[in-house]
Parts: C-alpha cells; sequence; structure tokens
C-alpha cells in the first residue's frame, strides 16, 4: 500500500510516526488501519510542514522557542513542525511561531534520519 517513490509529508495520530505520503493515507486508511511502523492503530493523519531540507543552517532544525534542542513537535492543527519536547509541553495554546494560527495541542513526530526523504 506504502508506495515509496512520493516524499513522506503525513504523520499518524496519536502514534507520531512520519511515515506516509498524502496519496498513501487514505489507501493505508481503507487496507489496514494500522501504523505501519508500530501497527497501532492510528485514528488520522496530520500534514506535518518540515522546514526546507538542506536547512540554511543549524538553528533551521533546533527548537523556534529555546533554539537548543532539536524541533520533534508540530502544532495542531497546522502542522509545522517547531518545538522541542520541553517547550511543546508548555506552550499550551500558544500560537504557531510560523503562520500565527493558535496551537490547539502540540503532537510528537517521530523522524526517521537514516537516508529519509522528506
Amino acid at each position: 500500500v506504502i508506495c515509496i517513490a512520493a516524499p513522506r509529508r503525513v504523520a499518524l495520530v496519536p502514534c507520531g510516526h512520519f511515515c506516509l505520503c498524502e496519496e498513501c493515507l487514505p489507501r493505508q486508511a481503507r487496507v489496514d488501519k494500522r501504523c505501519p511502523m508500530c501497527r497501532a492503530d492510528f485514528a488520522a493523519g496530520l500534514r506535518v510542514i518540515v522546514p526546507p531540507a538542506p536547512p540554511r543552517s543549524a538553528a533551521d532544525t533546533r527548537c523556534a522557542s529555546c533554539r537548543q534542542r532539536p524541533r520533534s513537535h508540530a502544532a495542531m492543527p497546522c502542522g509545522h513542525l517547531m518545538l522541542c519536547g520541553g517547550c511543546a509541553a508548555v506552550a499550551g495554546g500558544r500560537l504557531c511561531q510560523e503562520c500565527h494560527m493558535p496551537a490547539t495541542s502540540w503532537h510528537h513526530i517521530y523522524m526517521l534520519t537514516t537516508g529519509s526523504a522528506m
């Protein structure tokens, strides 16, 4: 069901694995509503917007709030990958720093690092 040709753009909720392209999400949901990485049931897909690759600098991959740790949490519902876990834990209903939409929550996104195409 998963194509491997298109760039990954969707993280599964609630497990957070960033593993599907937008075209594969509906097919996966019809065939098997489980994450292909961890086999946990998923309720939805979140389109994640990651910084441009390659990063212009190391700062592009760091938390937009503390600028210390890597970005690991995306704002819901916009999907911008902006904060580290520590900042996301205290962010609450803050605005997304990219699009300025209210963030209803922050979702942990598990990125594949070796050979990952985003």
